[in-house]
């Protein structure tokens, strides 16, 4: 930038003719160049144009008319030698250079000022070089260099390792060791072969052992330490441990290499694997297939006698045995009696329930015989048993006894039947072993033998003894008794109840209007006549009732009859309707009444003993009470009225009148007509001229509208 503005500055101020320009001193960098254009001289100065990559390298002295070229690396505008600078160890130049050309790759300088390339010297092996060095650096540790001036180093390759800088070559791995990878910088990383395999130095990988070989140490460092497989096993390769033949195969060559060299053992051998030969099956054992892991136990009921047997010998009839491997005939048992075998069995069959056998080491069920009757078996029996007292059986060849029913008993062994209880006696149990266990029927019960409760006596009898036979034993109860049934006594009929016949099974109540004092009747006693009792089952005559005034009853009545309508009675306790006097005249009675009532006023009663009294008849009135004859009713007076059986008579209401005697109702006014007063007995009233009645049996005279009038009088 300075450059170019000085330079501008040059352009703007050009040299006068005759002088001379000074000498440019203008020092120019390597950045800078490569910032300004085209660096020139023209007329002794130094001109730039920016932009275009140019570079002079030359310098220019006082008053000179051309550029001086440069020796030695120097920034433009040089103005003598001592701007040019000497290269770097490791570059040269051979002159007017800007920059100093660099030693080759491999290759190193180790003076600064060098002029050509011969200076420029070849790296010793085991070192290298980038371009431009002044030294070369010895190959790293994993790396190597055989040759000189090189470049780069090689990285150690797999099986070697390199542990210093500057190698030349690499190590290799130990015998019995490996290594996959390169560039390994120690022997650390080398590892030893698994068991099976084996190198012999510098390997990268290691060698499996052969097929029908084995290795079984790690590290191995040749095949020599790879042995051939036993028999009974084999290997495929790299093996370090050979596989076994399998259970039930065998192998009889060294070093197999396949599982084909295992060959299947023979019926009655077998292995367990990995076998050279097959194992005979023991005595008592056997295998009847080919190729088997294990030989198979004789069952029980079998044996064997030798050794590599195919099958096993059954026990023969009449003897069985329960273990399993059994390796002779003495381990079959003969069955013991009341059991049978048809030979080959591990159990023996016993004689069936009900049966029972003598003979020991029996073949068949035919040495079986039923039990005889009054014993039994329970199954596989040597003897059948007698049955236990309270048990019988009647049958043969049965497995069980039965058991004596409630009112039974068996005291014995080996009962073919039971024995009744007595008669009068009983057992509710079963299984009864002895008669002591009948007990004997409790008084009011009997039994007639082999029973297992005794009957009661029926209702209305009763024993009173224990041990009875039969129902004759029970005797009827007797007249105002009873009993329930099963009874040892009859039970008197209480007071207010009896009992009429004997044998009863219960006592009746007395009925309404008796009663029964005394405990045992046979009959209840009647309420005495004038009384009553409307109850039953009275104990005491306390509960009879005396009867009221106006009724009366006869012996044992169960209620009290009223005197009849028309007479009375005026004292309690009456004993018939005779005691019922009759109403006088002027009086009457309704019934059960214990006084006549007087009649009322209005009316009468003309004769004796009557249920009612006579009404006056309409019109008339009577005042007088308790009237005997029609002669106190009188009649009504004109102006008035009365109905049937009047105390007195009414007057006829304003509006009426009434002109005779005894009337029975009174006459209403005519239209036109009026009656202001009660009690009016025949003269009326005529309307006024300015008034008029529109209508009968008025009480007064209404007055014609406004705008109306009558001239008449009595006008409707």
């Amino acid at each position: 930038g300075r450059l170019g503005r000085e330079a501008d500055s040059a352009r703007a101020s050009p040299a006068r003719p005759g002088r001379t320009p000074p000498a440019a001193t203008l020092r120019v960098s390597h950045a800078q160049l490569g910032r300004i254009g085209r660096v020139s001289v023209r007329n002794g100065w130094t001109s730039v144009q920016r932009f275009q990559l140019q570079v002079i390298l030359a310098f220019c002295s006082p008053w000179s008319q051309k550029p001086i070229q440069c020796t030695l690396l120097i920034v433009a505008g040089a103005n003598s030698s001592a701007s040019c600078m000497a290269c770097t160890a490791g570059t040269f130049s051979n002159g007017g250079a800007s920059t100093c050309a660099r030693c080759g790759a491999g290759l190193y300088g180790t003076g600064s000022g060098a002029n050509s390339s011969s200076s420029c010297q070849a790296c010793t092996a085991g070192s290298f070089s980038m371009a431009g060095a002044s030294a070369c650096a010895g190959c790293l540790a994993g790396t190597f260099g055989t040759g000189t001036g090189v470049s780069t180093c090689i990285a150690c390759m797999a099986g070697s390792y390199g542990t210093s800088n500057g190698s030349t070559l690499c190590l290799q791995c130990v015998a019995g060791a490996y290594w996959t990878g390169v560039g390994a910088r120690s022997s650390g990383l080398c590892s030893a072969c698994a068991p099976g395999t084996f190198a012999t130095g510098g390997a990268s990988v290691c060698t499996g052992c052969a097929s029908g070989m084995y290795g079984s140490s790690s590290g191995a460092n040749s095949s020599a330490s790879c042995v051939a497989c036993f028999a009974g096993t084999f290997s495929t390769g790299g093996a370090s441990v050979c596989t076994g033949c399998t259970a039930g195969l065998f192998g009889a060559s060294n070093g197999s290499t396949s599982s084909g060299s295992c060959v299947s053992c023979v019926t009655g051998t077998f292995s367990t694997g990995g076998a050279s030969v097959c194992t005979s099956c023991t005595a008592g054992w056997y295998e009847a297939g080919t190729g088997s892991s294990k030989c198979a136990a004789c069952a029980a009921g079998s044996y064997g006698t030798g050794g590599g047997a195919t099958s096993c010998l059954k026990c023969t009839a009449g003897s069985y045995s329960t273990g399993l491997g059994g390796n002779s005939s003495t381990t079959c048992s003969g069955c013991p009696a009341g059991a049978f075998s048809t030979g080959g069995t591990s159990t023996c069959t016993g004689c069936l329930a009900g049966w029972f056998g003598t003979t020991i080491a029996a073949n068949s069920s035919a040495s079986c015989a039923s039990c005889a009757t009054g014993t039994f078996s329970t199954g596989g029996a040597s003897a059948c048993a007698g049955c236990l007292s309270g048990t019988f059986e009647t049958g043969n060849g049965l497995s069980t006894c039965l058991t004596c029913g409630a009112g039974l008993f068996a005291s014995g062994t080996g009962a073919t039947s039971c024995v009744k209880c007595a008669a009068g006696t009983f057992w509710t149990g079963v299984g009864a072993n002895s008669s002591g266990l009948c007990a004997a029927c409790a008084a009011g019960t009997f039994s007639t033998g082999g029973s297992s409760l005794c009957a009661e006596c029926t209702t209305g009898s009763y024993a009173t003894g224990t041990g009875l036979n039969s129902s004759g034993s029970c005797a009827a109860c007797v007249a105002g008794s009873f009993s329930t049934g099963g009874a040892s006594v009859c039970t008197l009929c209480q007071p207010g109840w009896y009992g009429t016949g004997s044998g009863t099974s219960a006592c009746l109540m007395c009925s309404a209007g008796t009663y029964g004092s005394i405990g045992g009747a046979t009959t209840c006693a009647k309420c005495t006549a004038g009384t009553y009792w409307t109850g039953s089952g009275a104990s005491s005559s306390v509960s009879c009732l005396l009867c009221a005034a106006g009724s009366f009853a006869t012996a044992g009545a169960s209620s009290c009859m009223g005197c009849s309508a028309g007479t009375y009675g005026s004292i309690g306790g009456a004993s018939s309707l005779a005691m019922c006097m009759s109403c006088s005249a002027g009086s009457f009675s309704l019934g059960g009444a214990s006084s006549c009532a007087a009649c009322l006023a209005g009316t009468y009663g003309p004769n004796l003993g009557a249920s009612s009294c006579i009404s006056c008849v309409p019109g008339s009135y009577g005042t007088a009470i308790g009237a005997d004859s029609s002669h106190p009713c009188a009649p009504c007076a004109a102006g008035t009225f009365s109905i049937g059986g009047a105390s007195a008579c009414q007057f006829c209401i304003a509006g009426s009148y009434g002109t005779s005697v005894a009337s029975s109702t009174c006459e209403s006014c005519s239209a036109g007509m009026f009656s202001s007063s009660t009690g009016r007995n025949g003269v009326l009233t005529l309307c006024c001229l300015t008034q008029i009645i529109r209508h009968p049996g008025a009480s007064s005279c209404l007055r014609c509208l406004a705008g109306s009038f009558s001239s008449l009088s009595g006008s409707a």
